[in-house]
């Protein structure tokens, strides 16, 4: 055959197919994030297209649209920082979250303030996605949120919060081991009481009702998460990270 005839007939590419770029764009947005106002230049069509809180934030008649720019002084950078590696990676689930050495409990990264910021920027999946990581994380390393972060999400989540449900039963399972009476100190359970009524309420209520029937407490982390995920048409279930499935109601 000749090769000039040959490579007359190899298929041609089409050079104006560039799905990389396309998927991207090429206008970018300016999100400041925190206290220190760290700063992520992104593109707007990832943002928009795979979280849509901004889509209407930025391509709506927010002040944003105009200025292609948003603050959120109270969420964290290192929330924000998971969360925009998840948007520009396709397919590909949440950063592993690990401890930051061996003989430490502390996190990587803080899946209590990334689950918040979720909830805010309603994302149901990342919610359940973020909550089997810190089960699975509290189940490896022998880890229960302390008081002052029960506290803490009770101040910033909504009574129906999943994750209320599970600081909830954390503490409950805390108080339910053999410890020292003097680990939590009096004085300290009685401000909480007088301060935060929500918890104090829904802690009592629990309290109640695991007495009247006689109740064993189970640690929240471990088995079946389903009763801590969201649930809904089109919410995606991620309970394949603890290898098994929930009743999806």
């Amino acid at each position: 055959m000749d090769p000039k005839s040959e490579a007359k007939s190899a298929p041609e590419s089409t050079p104006k197919s560039h799905p990389f770029l396309s998927n991207i764009g090429i206008e970018t947005v300016d999100l400041y994030i925190g206290s220190t106002r760290t700063h992520y230049r992104v593109h707007k069509n990832i943002l928009c297209i795979k979280i849509p809180y901004f889509n209407k934030m930025f391509n709506g008649g927010f002040s944003e649209a105009s200025s292609n720019s948003a603050e959120f002084p109270e969420d964290s950078p290192e929330s924000f920082d998971v969360l925009l590696e998840w948007a520009y990676s396709q397919y590909r689930p949440l950063r592993p979250l690990n401890r930051v050495s061996p003989g430490s409990i502390s996190s990587n990264w803080n899946a209590i303030n990334f689950y918040l910021l979720m909830d805010k920027l309603c994302m149901p999946d990342l919610m359940n996605e973020a909550m089997d990581l810190l089960r699975r994380f509290s189940t490896d390393n022998d880890f229960l949120p302390s008081v002052k972060q029960v506290i803490y999400v009770y101040r910033r989540s909504l009574p129906s919060s999943k994750i209320r449900l599970y600081v909830l039963n954390s503490l409950l399972y805390t108080f339910s081991l053999d410890q020292k009476a003097d680990l939590i100190p009096l004085d300290f359970l009685m401000g909480i009481m007088r301060q935060e009524t929500d918890l104090a309420a829904d802690f009592l209520t629990a309290v109640r009702y695991q007495v009247r029937g006689c109740r064993k407490l189970n640690n929240p982390a471990a088995g079946d998460g389903g009763i801590y995920h969201i649930h809904g048409e089109g919410i995606g279930c991620s309970c394949w990270l603890n290898q098994r499935r929930c009743a999806c109601a």
